[in-house]
């Protein structure tokens, strides 16, 4: 799969072996891996091109479930990848992770609504500041459903339904 964001040209080869990943790191250098300390079954490998020079970036992403990473390319050039109970912030200029933050539980979603950027796992919802500095925090049951209303989240849990006004929390 080649997605293009921006200036950027993005890969994703699933679930490669260890092996083929040391083949690959004979003929490449790698920079950034995620996720190699924590526990892993499948290692997706992100391939990221430069369009404007022969700039090129691998970053091996070791996860614990046979799930993609998400991932997203922001305004300044910086790459989210959500995985595991993880979330990393890649800035592809200077070919380094800038923000890395462990969640309680599993990975769901992430989104950017202005400067924000809100982080949805398994039992609860982040907000981050333009810093990446947590604005918000809220520890939920099981995320079963939700949806993004412009500013706002919905999302249902076994309790029931509730919401989240991005508007109103302070940066």
């Amino acid at each position: 799969m080649n997605l293009l964001f921006g200036n950027w040209i993005l890969k994703m080869v699933g679930n490669i072996s260890k092996s083929d990943l040391d083949r690959i790191l004979i003929h490449n250098n790698i920079v950034i891996s995620l996720g190699e300390d924590s526990y892993w079954e499948n290692i997706f490998l992100l391939d990221i091109d430069s369009v404007n020079d022969n700039s090129r970036l691998l970053v091996p992403v070791f996860s614990g479930s046979s799930i993609e990473p998400s991932i997203m390319i922001n305004n300044n050039n910086q790459l989210f990848v959500g995985f595991n109970k993880k979330i990393a912030l890649i800035d592809l200029d200077i070919q380094q992770v800038i923000f890395e933050k462990e969640l309680l539980h599993n990975f769901i979603y992430a989104k950017y609504i202005g400067d924000k950027l809100v982080v949805i796992f398994e039992i609860g919802i982040i907000i981050l500041n333009s810093k990446y500095q947590e604005i918000f925090n809220r520890p939920t049951d099981v995320i079963e459903k939700f949806e993004f209303l412009e500013n706002q989240i919905l999302y249902k849990t076994c309790l029931g339904t509730e919401e989240v006004n991005i508007a109103t929390i302070a940066v």
